[in-house]
């Protein structure tokens, strides 16, 4: 006990040089480990207004200087980690400060845009009975973090496209230039153009023609670049390529044994059996090989009985057998957690019960995904799935309607989650996918002055072995 009490005290010899009246000494003094010192929770501990961040900053510059000559090891080696630099600290510290001075603008917004929709709210009461379940459907808020009217869309979760959740016009209760510096504010980009070529202006001429198209999303200020859509169409073929541009490493630049294991596993391979055999020679503490052993063990639950993957397996056997397991393989690859089956889309939930008073009304139920990926507790990848044979082309349109609309739904309310904190990331992007058959399309969804759909230059993923030669 008494060598315990001499090695802790011996850790801490340490706080014998630091200058207890010194400005910011108590926070060191404090800590358990000063090892886990940092400037975002110095900066906290001084509780000082933004006005004195030129004075916070000297501060923690002066004590790193000082540690930084310390016959203290401890002190040394705390001075010299990265994100103790001056250039790192500052930068954080000036994040910090900006973040608060935006946070409070977005609140005056907020209040702003209380008032303009209760007047729009006392205006739609007004309106004529007679009006269609499609114009109803441009009277709540867009789904915009704060800014934009947001859109009734059905309860219904089975079938995303009918009448009640048709596609109707999409107005804004705010100019356009209070929205457009809202993102701004936010972190992402309002403008959309390739060298001389305002693609954002494209869309917005393209948009304003399509009040009358039930289905397009161009009225949920979704650009869908993928292609074959009625946006892309419209587009010259220079156009069309960088407004579809996904920028994306190659897989083996991530992985770049994936080739060479693929050469050896497969070549000349053409069944089941041999590819399934060959896995078995492979490393199993290679990961990319773990990850194949996992594809084909879950192939074999079908082909090792039969000649095909049988016709009568259903919708849910189809995509968590022969497709979740590409996905959440590679998912877990880059340590990303994933969940499948029936899990609420947390976005669109959020969407649907903003302003409703949940004591007296009753609350709006998520849309499910069949698959989700987090980071944290965000959504940043959705799923949509159908059967592997004789899948209907409506049920294709329908999944990619509403997953497009999950994914802008999710993109919005983690943009207001993480700005409550902190300063979203510039290009903030969720993912998705729809499996059709036996193909799997995967896309991307950001912001530019408008919500961008694109579809990865990976067009498509089919199922390499759907027999067993």
């Amino acid at each position: 006990m008494a060598s315990q009490t001499a090695g802790v005290r011996k850790g801490r010899q340490w706080m014998e040089s630091i200058n207890r009246g010194r400005k910011g000494a108590t926070y060191f003094l404090g800590l358990e480990n000063v090892l886990q010192a940092n400037p975002m929770e110095y900066y906290d501990s001084r509780d000082m207004e933004p006005v004195n961040q030129k004075a916070v900053i000297q501060e923690w510059e002066g004590w790193m200087a000082t540690f930084g000559s310390s016959k203290h090891k401890v002190l040394v080696d705390l001075s010299r980690m990265s994100h103790n630099q001056a250039k790192a600290a500052k930068e954080y510290l000036i994040k910090k400060a900006l973040v608060g001075r935006k946070l409070d603008m977005l609140a005056t917004s907020r209040e702003q845009l209380r008032d303009n929709e209760a007047e729009m709210t006392s205006m739609l009461k007004s309106v004529s009975p007679g009006i269609n379940g499609h114009e109803r459907r441009a009277k709540e808020l867009d789904g915009a973090p704060v800014f934009q009217l947001k859109r009734k869309e059905s309860t219904s979760h089975e079938d995303e496209l009918d009448e009640e959740t048709a596609v109707s016009s999409c107005r804004s209760l705010s100019p356009s230039w209070h929205w457009k510096a809202a993102f701004a504010l936010l972190n992402q980009m309002d403008v959309w153009k390739v060298d001389d070529i305002d693609l954002l202006s494209k869309f917005n001429d393209f948009k304003s023609q399509q009040a009358h198209s039930r289905l397009s999303l161009a009225l949920d200020g979704i650009a869908d670049v993928t292609p074959g859509s009625a946006f892309s169409r419209t587009l010259s073929v220079e156009e069309r390529s960088w407004a579809s541009l996904v920028s994306l490493k190659s897989v083996d630049e991530n992985w770049q044994c994936l080739s060479p294991i693929l050469s050896r596993v497969c070549g000349q391979r053409s069944s089941f059996d041999e590819v399934f055999e060959a896995l078995r020679q492979e490393d199993i503490k290679e990961p990319v090989v773990d990850y194949l052993r996992a594809i084909t063990y879950h192939y074999s639950h079908y082909l090792e009985y039969h000649d095909e993957v049988p016709r009568t397996i259903n919708e849910r056997e189809g995509f968590g057998d022969l497709t979740w397991p590409f996905i959440r393989g590679a998912l877990k690859l880059v340590k990303i957690p994933s969940r499948c089956f029936e899990i609420p889309v947390i976005g669109t939930k959020e969407r649907r019960n903003t302003g409703r008073d949940l004591s007296v009304e009753t609350e709006e139920q998520a849309p499910m995904a069949d698959g989700v990926a987090l980071f944290e507790d965000h959504q940043i990848y959705l799923a949509e799935a159908s059967t592997i044979y004789d899948a209907k082309l409506e049920k294709e349109a329908k999944d990619k309607f509403k997953l497009v609309r999950c994914m802008k739904d999710s993109w919005n309310s983690q943009i207001k989650s993480i700005s409550r904190e902190a300063v979203p990331p510039s290009g903030l992007t969720v993912f998705g996918s729809t499996s059709f058959g036996d193909e799997t399309k995967f896309y991307a969804m950001d912001y530019a002055g408008t919500y961008r759909l694109k579809q990865y230059l990976l067009r498509k993923g089919a199922f390499p072995m759907p027999c067993k030669q």
